[in-house]
């Protein structure tokens, strides 16, 4: 499923909390009228911006 999501994604938002951002987006298939929901966790630890985990539901 993952390699037949459309080049597009939807930006919906973000939650952030200290040192925590989750970005969240829409991202639809190219194969079926599905859309899914991705999220990419990062963290900012000693000034540096590091990627935290990422998943696409």
């Amino acid at each position: 499923m993952l390699t037949s999501l459309k080049p597009e994604p939807e930006f919906m938002g973000y939650l952030k909390n200290t040192g925590r951002i989750k970005v969240l987006w829409k991202q639809k298939s190219s194969v079926t009228d599905d859309e899914l929901l991705g999220h990419l966790e990062v963290i900012i630890e000693g000034g540096q911006v590091k990627i935290d985990g990422a998943q696409i539901v």
